[in-house]
């Protein structure tokens, strides 16, 4: 369970631009302990597939989510670069022709 709450922690830190949210290992197992003493004090027994699937969606958001971000930033760079290159264009003057 120390894992999937790293990993939901690391995807709430990246999403909320909060780095201080992420776990570290010590943190993780605490919090993971506490956990599993409230569960077992109410006899709840989280469903491992839905942890596997909360983690699944966390690593996702963790590869993918930098991936759109970087996307986006290369995108809007690519729109800066052609409207800048659209602005600097000079027209064709239609002079006359020598002789």
């Amino acid at each position: 369970m120390s894992d999937t709450l790293k990993l939901v922690h690391l995807g709430i830190a990246g999403v909320t631009k909060t780095p201080e949210l992420e776990l570290d290992d010590d943190d993780a197992k605490t919090l993971s302990k506490a956990v599993s003493n409230v569960l077992e004090e109410f006899d709840i027994r989280p469903d491992p597939k839905a942890q596997a699937v909360v983690g699944m969606i966390v690593a996702c958001g963790m590869v993918y989510g930098p991936k759109l971000a970087l996307i986006k930033m290369r995108v809007d760079d690519e729109r800066k670069e052609k409207k800048a290159a659209k602005d600097n264009v000079v027209p064709f003057l239609n002079l006359p022709e020598n002789g």
